[in-house]
């Protein structure tokens, strides 16, 4: 029975009005309300029980001033099957305002009881919430869930509702809960508006449909309509320094496991191709001429790389600075505050000055150029959104970073761009791929957290970005050596079969396979499994079949994942993350089927279309699908008994 047939709590919607206006201004100050009648030429017909219309929006526009206010309008529209608002504020008076805070609602009126989610938005850090996968009833702590992207109800198993931000251009929006409404929340951050300026709030989608993961899809296609996405359609095969050594690494480790990847690459179908330079080669953060002692030059590095069959990829910091630079030293102008406040040490690029742009510009092209760096990471993007304080333009901080950003890309031509620790919104339409979790750790049970992490965000991939769920590490406490990090967090505690699971996991889940172990070191039977990893063909979409039933916990991870691969063949793959043996039963796979393990070679032949897998603690399985089954009715009808 499924998990949500006993929770079927229907919305209570409100009647259609007798006009669809296009435009709306409240006559009163500080309120927008929007009523909608065209909802028919949207809904099929709605269950029992469940809205006969859509949601009113209301907003509230807050100034510093006590007498003047600005105005609200907002445009709703019928966008293919969803329903978008987008809304401008404007300054009517003769005299600059000051922005304090925008707040609106829908009022969905959800029940108490009514399961909600929200998905991983950024890559989690020290300055944002832990960003697994929530999953909440709305009488429980109804102020503790929140999300910068979107919100996913469930009325019933078939009745799905999704609010969800469309623009990140100017204000950090924040989505909520609160008394069986949606609030969306935005600090103004005191952005003067200019008499009879008239700008852009940001925009917001509401999608009902039957299927929760078409639900997912479909709020994908709409960003990637709304912001015109194209990115290199690479999947990245490749060996990068960071997880093994962190920033205690040496050109010399460089030419150790490029040696190492040369003679993997003889034994491969599918070569390493990549060689990614990860942090702390340089002197101080910021100034990204020149290497530290541990290095040549970095043309030298770069060159050494191409001239050993590889492509050269780097890692930057893009928007903070160590406050020892001697770019901060020469240019305090460039750095929010003129760089007075330090934060851990740091200071942040104001990218809103020309001259910060222009820096930035010319260390990228730098090392584009003369270089020949053609895959970029540039991490920590969330930090130039972290700080308040004097800038060049009176903008927000989410303003400064995309003036940044599109600097940035600008720069980069056509090269690889790979966003790490960035709002995921705020990134779209500019790079290639993204990080989806926080930094893998080889220890359990953070392992299952990035896998939660990377779950929520499956319909992100290839649709938005190539997903970068981290770096592919298999190694256990015999598979390293006295080189490795002096940081404890990365020496290995996990098993063979722990790493096995993230091994799998990686593999299904995005499109960068970048190994970050010691190459040379690792056993035989980790390098097997290397080399099965690096083999396997990549995936196009991931969809944990049991998103309802987990994350009840940062570690619960989903069980039954249908992926499919770019050859379009269809994968079950499942997995036990308990020390405990389990059986799984799996249903819908259709009278007649096959699960093909090809490691084993074994089948299991399903004449009713049903499976009873079993597998020993910690250890997972990759099934090729054979059967009459397409992949999308896989995704229909594939199903796992409730844990």
């Amino acid at each position: 029975m499924s998990v949500l047939k006993n929770r079927q709590m229907q919305l209570q919607g409100r009647s259609l009005q007798a006009a669809c206006p296009t435009s709306l201004r409240l006559m009163r100050p500080y309120t927008l309300r929007t009523l909608f009648t065209c909802a028919l030429l949207f809904y099929s017909a709605p269950s029992e029980g469940s809205p006969s219309g859509v949601p009113n929006l209301e907003i509230r526009v807050l100034t510093e001033s006590s007498e003047h206010s600005i105005e609200s309008s907002v445009e709703s529209r019928l966008h293919n099957d969803a329903i978008t608002w987008e809304t401008r504020l404007t300054n009517s008076t003769d005299q600059p305002l000051l922005l304090r805070r925008v707040n609106a609602s829908l009022a969905l009126n959800i029940n108490e009881g009514t399961p909600y989610m929200t998905g991983s938005h950024i890559m989690a850090s020290e300055v944002v919430e832990p960003l697994y996968l929530q999953r909440y009833e709305t009488e429980r702590e109804p102020d503790s869930v929140s999300s910068l992207m979107y919100l996913l109800v469930a009325v019933d198993e078939s009745d799905f509702h999704l609010v969800g931000l469309t623009s990140w251009d100017a204000f950090i929006c924040e989505l909520s809960i609160q008394n069986g409404q949606i609030h969306l929340r935005a600090d103004g951050e005191q952005r003067p508006i200019k008499p009879g300026e008239r700008m852009p709030f940001e925009s917001l989608a509401y999608l009902r449909g039957s299927d929760w993961r078409d639900l997912l899809v479909r709020y994908a296609n709409l960003l990637a309509e709304t912001h015109e996405i194209g990115f290199a359609d690479k999947d990245w095969a490749g060996w990068g320094t960071w997880d093994y050594y962190t920033r205690y690494f040496s050109f010399q480790d460089i030419v150790d496991n490029v040696e190492a990847a040369q003679a993997l690459n003889k034994t491969l179908e599918r070569d390493i191709e990549l060689i990614q330079v990860d942090g702390s080669w340089w002197v101080e953060r910021g100034d990204y001429y020149h290497t530290n002692e541990r290095f040549p030059e970095m043309a030298e590095v770069m060159e050494y790389i191409r001239a050993s069959g590889f492509v050269p990829g780097l890692h930057f910091d893009g928007f903070r600075a160590s406050a020892n630079a001697e770019i901060v030293k020469e240019h305090p102008e460039f750095f929010v505050d003129n760089a007075r406040n330090p934060i851990g040490g740091n200071v942040f690029f104001d990218y809103s000055h020309p001259g910060a742009r222009d820096y930035i510009r010319k260390v990228i092209t730098n090392a584009r150029e003369h270089w020949g760096v053609k895959y970029f990471k540039i991490d920590f993007m969330t930090q130039g959104m972290l700080p308040k304080g004097e800038t060049h333009l009176p903008v927000t901080r989410l303003e400064r970073f995309k003036m940044g950003l599109a600097t940035m890309r600008e720069a980069m031509g056509d090269t690889y761009f790979l966003a790490c620790n960035a709002l995921f919104g705020s990134v779209l339409g500019h790079v290639d791929a993204c990080r989806t979790s926080k930094d893998i750790k080889p220890q359990y049970p953070e392992t299952l957290r990035n896998v939660t992490q990377n779950a929520s965000a499956w319909f992100m991939h290839d649709r938005l970005f190539k997903n970068d769920v981290d770096y592919h590490i298999i190694r256990s406490p015999e598979d390293e050596d006295d080189t490795i990090s002096k940081s404890p967090g990365k020496h290995s505690t996990l098993n063979y079969h722990q790493t096995e699971l993230w091994n799998n996991f990686v593999v299904i889940a995005g499109g960068l396979r970048i190994n970050s172990d010691k190459l040379s070191v690792l056993t035989e039977p980790k390098t097997r499994m290397l080399r099965q990893a690096f083999d396997s063909p990549f995936y196009t979409t991931c969809i944990p079949i049991d998103f309802w039933q987990s994350f009840r916990t940062p570690e619960d991870a989903p069980t039954l994942y249908l992926a499919q691969a770019r050859t379009g063949d269809s994968v079950v793959a499942v997995f036990n993350w308990e020390s405990e043996p389990t059986t799984l039963q799996l249903r819908g796979l259709g009278r007649g089927a096959r699960l093909v393990d090809p490691k084993s070679g074994t089948t299991l032949y399903l004449p009713e279309g049903d499976a009873a897998v079993h597998l020993p603690g910690y250890h997972s399985k990759l099934f090729e699908y054979e059967g009459a089954q397409s992949f999308d009715e896989l995704k229909r009808n594939l199903s796992l008994d409730s844990k």
